[in-house]
Order: structure tokens, then C-alpha cells, then sequence
């Protein structure tokens, strides 16, 4: 064989099929998790806050399940096998008969489930329990992104640094109209693809959020600061849907993108951003969580220097 047929073959191996593999390897030998949860392992900050908060809520041990190696494993799945739990994220569209759904939503409509879950607990919001039940798939009203329980769980310390934060999506890392802000001392750009805590402390240091980020914008939320939604490009997927979806379940009715990163001022934009009270029975959701720890009644906040 060739060089170059060797690379010709190489291009035949998927990314999925790679992260498969390494994903195998790596929890070979380990006990079982109590707990396993799907996501996407490799994406950004909504993504990879699925098993710290999981295990948080849960007190137990976390396995994550990759989306993007499970894809590669045929239908139909057997309900009698391990539960996948669906937490955080537009993911409900990977659902199957092994999964069971608190939290997560949909990223558009329309989108047919491939399977029916094994059982929903809660949603993100009213878009997406409507989009489910019009499937056959009965929903509650039972709403909320898990990431406005964080607070109960993290509390970052630090002071105030910055008067804005810009979090693009991670489809609009590279938008240059975000050169603008790179050299500004009074504006932190935050990469919703970077540390976990890292993220988390970031944002809580700044006066004022503007995200094209739905996580960016429920984070804000979620710690009380003063937020707007802002728009770059087109390129986020699911469009609106899931933004919808999110500021329906808090209670505040149709919303619309309200910052223009593209000539906004720092001024306009901090003007532009307001606090966002969640309108919502963050209690009910967390005692609709079928892995709740049960015997948790004041949760303990975990010191930020833990996560250093």
C-alpha cells in the first residue's frame, strides 16, 4: 500500500469512530457509575457541565456517554439496559427507549424522536413538552435547564472585574467583528468552550453579560446578572427555538435578539442587558430529578478553590 492510499484510508476514519475507541479504553477497568449521563463530551460549557452537576445532585458516582460514539451503535436500543440520563442540552432528538429525560430540550422543531424515551421527568420548556406530546410522547409541565440549580451547589467568590462579557457561541469564536473588544480592559471575552469552573468564575465576574450562547445567557441568569442576547451570525444551530423554549420556562413570554455585537457600543450593550428573574419552582424541578439525593436538604456549597 501506498502513501497515498494511506491516506486516502485515513480519511475513511471518522472522528465519532475515534472518539469510540478512546472512549472504550478509557473506562475500561473502572467500577460502574451509580449514574450515566448523555451528552456530547467534546463540544462546549453546556455540554460539559452534564456530569459535575449530575453528580452533584445525584452524590454519586458519573459515567459519561458520548453522543457522537452512541450514534454509531444501530436501533433499536433495549429498554431493559443501563438508563441513560438526558440533562442538559439540545439533545432530546438522540433520545431513545434506554433514556430518560430531565432537563434537556429539543433544538427545533419538527425534529422525530428515533425512539420513544423510556420516561420524561422534565423538559427545558414549553416548546419542547409541545413538540414531544404532539409526537405521542407524554410531558408534564414540569420546566427548567438544570444550570439554574448550579448556584445551590457553586458559588464563586470572586469581585467584580469587568463591565461587560461577551460569550459568542462557539459558531461565532472566530466572527471578526469581536477583534473590537480583544485589547478592551473593561471587556472579558469568554470562550464557552474553556474550563469548566474557569467559565463559571469568569462570567460571575462581570457586571454585564451579552451572549449569542444559550448557556451564556442561563448562567447570567442563574447567578442574577443583568444579561442580553445578543446576535453575530446566523450560523447557531436550531435558530431561536431553543432561546425560546429556555425564557418561556422562566416566565418572560416571546423574546427577541436585542445586542448587535456587529456596531454596538460597550455602553449600548451594557444598557441593553437586564436582570432576568426565573419565574420558575426551581424546587419542583430539582424534586421531579429521578437521581436526586434524596437525603439532601440543605446542599452544601462547594468552595471555588476546589475546582482550582
Amino acid at each position: 500500500m501506498t502513501v497515498l492510499d494511506l491516506k486516502r484510508e485515513a480519511r475513511r476514519v471518522s472522528t465519532a469512530m475515534i472518539r469510540s475507541a478512546l472512549m472504550y479504553c478509557e473506562t475500561v477497568g473502572r467500577p460502574s457509575a451509580d449514574v450515566k449521563v448523555l451528552h456530547y463530551c467534546f463540544r462546549n460549557w453546556g455540554d460539559a457541565i452534564n456530569p459535575a452537576l449530575v453528580e452533584f445532585i445525584s452524590g454519586q458516582r458519573v459515567q459519561s456517554v458520548d453522543i457522537d460514539a452512541r450514534s454509531l451503535v444501530p436501533l433499536p436500543r433495549d429498554p431493559s439496559a443501563a438508563t441513560l440520563y438526558a440533562v442538559v442540552g439540545s439533545i432530546v432528538h438522540h433520545a431513545d427507549s434506554q433514556t430518560v429525560i430531565w432537563g434537556a430540550g429539543l433544538q427545533d422543531r419538527d425534529t422525530p424522536l428515533r425512539q420513544a424515551p423510556k420516561a420524561v421527568h422534565a423538559v427545558r420548556g414549553p416548546l419542547t413538552a409541545a413538540e414531544l406530546n404532539r409526537q405521542g410522547i407524554p410531558c408534564d409541565d414540569v420546566y427548567g435547564d438544570p444550570v439554574l440549580l448550579l448556584p445551590r451547589y457553586y458559588r464563586p467568590e470572586g469581585r467584580k472585574r469587568y463591565r461587560l462579557g461577551i460569550i459568542p457561541h462557539f459558531s461565532d469564536q472566530a466572527h471578526p467583528a469581536l477583534q473590537r473588544f480583544a485589547d478592551r480592559e473593561d471587556v472579558k471575552l469568554i470562550d464557552i468552550r474553556g474550563p469548566l469552573w474557569g467559565t463559571v468564575n469568569a462570567v460571575c465576574e462581570c457586571e454585564h453579560i451579552v451572549s449569542t450562547s444559550l448557556h451564556g445567557l442561563i448562567l447570567a441568569d442563574a447567578y442574577g446578572i443583568p444579561s442580553a442576547w445578543g446576535q453575530l451570525g446566523d450560523e447557531v444551530p436550531g435558530g431561536s427555538f431553543k432561546f425560546l423554549d429556555y425564557y418561556l420556562s422562566i416566565g418572560e413570554g416571546h423574546v427577541e435578539p436585542t445586542s448587535s455585537l456587529l456596531d454596538g457600543s460597550v455602553s449600548d450593550l451594557c444598557r441593553q442587558s437586564v436582570v432576568r428573574p426565573v419565574r420558575l419552582d426551581l424546587d419542583r424541578l430539582l424534586e421531579a430529578c429521578p437521581f436526586r439525593w434524596s437525603e439532601l436538604t440543605e446542599p452544601q456549597l462547594l468552595a471555588p478553590h476546589a475546582f482550582a
